[in-house]
């Protein structure tokens, strides 16, 4: 499973959330001109809601506020990137992962990749600290009461972005 995607999506979310400020942008991002899509992010946000087994991290209608937000957060040089995400993203589809929910395969990597670059502006250099130089993070044995699960994702509760260690992941993968 790749949760990923899903993890960067929502790291996302939790970066604009607090920088969107006021709606003045009409959904064209800093700078104006975004083509970035509230419409290619809410169908990730419905696709994720079709999951059986599991629920997504936020509710569909806080989702969908969540879309509205990066849209007008995203600059008018990665709106395309932007598209190509997301619409890849609930093409692809989702699944369970434990108690998570996550894109059903890894097809949209390079997409999440060259958004996140765009979105850094233009650096190919990780995002996050502990991250490989293309930016992911490294597989990580999180040791939970079921047995030590093989995890690769990140945190930025903190307001930086940090890839799990041994401790931080047990938050997200441990039940």
């Amino acid at each position: 499973m790749n949760i990923r995607p899903m993890l960067s999506a929502l790291m996302l979310c939790a970066t604009f959330l607090g920088a969107c400020g006021d709606d003045t942008n009409n959904g064209t991002g800093p700078g104006g001109g975004s083509t970035a899509s509230v419409a290619s992010c809410n169908a990730q946000c419905d696709a994720q809601e079709k999951v059986v087994g599991c629920k997504p991290f936020v509710d569909l209608a806080t989702c969908k506020q969540l879309c509205g937000q990066l849209v007008r957060s995203t600059a008018a040089a990665c709106g395309d990137k932007f598209n190509a995400y997301y619409n890849c993203s609930a093409a692809d589809g989702f699944v369970c992962a434990g108690s998570l929910v996550t894109n059903t395969t890894k097809a949209c990597d390079d997409e999440l990749d060259t958004l996140n670059t765009c979105s850094n502006g233009g650096s190919n250099g990780p995002a996050c600290e502990g991250a490989r130089d293309s930016g992911t993070c490294p597989q990580v044995p999180c040791p939970c009461a079921g047995g030590t699960k093989m995890v690769s994702g990140f945190d930025n509760t903190s307001g930086s972005c940090k890839c799990l260690d041994e401790l931080t992941c047990k938050d997200l993968f441990c039940d």
